[in-house]
């Protein structure tokens, strides 16, 4: 079966503040960078955390290219503000529920991991809260009236995040 279910939604708060998860995503990678310069945390050798960091970031830009080319090659939607027209349950959208927004965590948690700082993590931390409080809630109430049954089935199957 060659289900097709899009999360994309309106994305209240977000989109009122004007933020949209890619800037997110570069505005705290800035931070994390900018925090692990100005506060170095460096008490472990780099070998092999920089290797971890380097994976995870890789991890997170495969999650969201693929993520992205499953939601254009659908005709749906890829911009939380806007009203999905296909369900995209099969590829990455099998495995979460949010590929995009855990990819863009992994790259955050690469960078500060790359760089072995700890307090540089924090960044991860508040994207997963902002997505979780301002996205994903909206975009999932979209997603369920725009689905229906559909939508409530395959949020059963599932996770949110892993």
């Amino acid at each position: 079966m060659n289900a097709r279910v899009s999360c994309g939604g309106a994305s209240g708060a977000g989109r009122a503040l004007g933020v949209m998860p890619p800037t997110l995503l570069l505005g705290l990678l800035v931070v994390c960078i900018g925090l692990a310069l100005a506060l170095p945390t460096r008490s472990l050798d780099p070998w092999p955390f920089d290797l971890v960091g380097l994976a995870a970031i890789l991890a997170g830009i495969v999650l969201n290219l693929w993520s992205d080319h499953q939601l254009k090659a659908a005709k749906t939607t890829v911009k939380p503000h806007e009203r999905p027209s296909v369900l995209v349950s099969d590829g990455a959208f099998r495995l979460t529920r949010n590929p995009m927004y855990l990819g863009m965590t992994l790259i955050l948690a690469g960078t500060a991991i790359t760089l072995c700082s700890l307090i540089a993590l924090i960044c991860a931390v508040l994207f997963v809260l902002a997505v979780d409080r301002w996205f994903i809630p909206l975009e999932e109430r979209n997603a369920a009236a725009a689905f229906g049954e559909a939508y409530v089935e395959y949020r059963q199957r599932v996770r949110r995040w892993v």
